[in-house]
């Protein structure tokens, strides 16, 4: 109802808080790795998260993002740092934190969280309900 009000005095959008809020601190809630989560548009989503353990000393290059997991690596920050250039011989340490842009499905398979993932689902479907409005 309110929706069509809005629409009939010249809204061109119409922003849902609940909604909006719910799709990005959902993932965050059940992900132990996502530190900042922003969806882009359908599928596209770009993140900030923890680099995993199993990547650290390995460079850039070597875990090769793109090809193996359909991550885009944006920038890389250690620590409190700010995020900057790096370069393909970057090396991967703990506390590592990486932006990246992908799909939910390449997130999962970055951090090998496909199973934390499923197992917390029925969570992540509450949320979506709890959320979700008409």
């Amino acid at each position: 109802a309110h929706v069509e009000i809005l629409n009939l005095v010249g809204a061109t959008k119409v922003v849902f808080p609940n909604r909006e809020a719910a799709k990005r601190i959902t993932p965050l809630l059940i992900s132990s790795t996502l530190l900042n989560y922003l969806p882009v548009s359908g599928k596209l989503v770009i993140a900030e998260m923890e680099i995993p353990n199993h990547f650290w000393g390995k460079t850039v290059l070597e875990t090769d993002l793109r090809r193996k997991y359909a991550l885009n690596l944006i920038s890389v920050r250690r620590g409190t740092e700010e995020y900057g250039l790096f370069a393909p011989e970057y090396r991967f340490q703990e506390g590592d934190i990486a932006l990246v842009s992908g799909t939910d499905e390449a997130l999962e398979a970055f951090t090998g969280k496909e199973s934390e993932v499923r197992e917390k689902s029925s969570l992540l479907n509450n949320f979506k309900k709890l959320f979700h409005q008409k």
